[in-house]
């Protein structure tokens, strides 16, 4: 298990998959990932496609790790903006309209497949 930072952004590709269904799987795809450097991936003994768990004291979720092929930023990951992420976000930072711009998790590899919108879902339901 390790720390790592996780910084929240958009992307276009996302954006397009959102437009096809958000219960598709290429959303899913790229919306239940963190890309993450070589340094961080070996730390944390995971590898590219490998899922892992990210948890705080918000909640936790399991995505698929993604090695990033450019520059180094060891500690630092990235995540886009969904369902996801949300799930390790305080509530009422989230009531705000705020977007995260960044989050402190512990991740570790994981035998459990992502987590699916659906449970995401309900889970919101279940805490309203």
């Amino acid at each position: 298990m390790s720390e790592i930072k996780i910084i929240a952004f958009e992307d276009i590709f996302q954006h397009e998959a959102m437009k096809k269904g958000i219960y598709t799987e290429d959303y899913l795809k790229l919306s239940a990932k963190i890309t993450m450097d070589k340094q961080d991936m070996e730390k944390v003994n995971a590898k590219d496609g490998q899922n892992v768990k990210l948890e705080n004291g918000v909640g936790s979720i399991v995505v698929t790790a993604k090695l990033e092929d450019g520059d180094s930023h060891p500690g630092l990951a990235f995540m886009n903006t969904s369902p996801w992420i949300n799930q390790l976000v305080r509530e009422d930072f989230c009531e705000t309209g705020g977007r995260p711009d960044h989050i402190t998790v512990t991740i570790s590899p994981s035998d459990q497949e992502a987590t699916k919108l659906a449970e995401l879902l309900e889970r919101i339901k279940r805490d309203q």
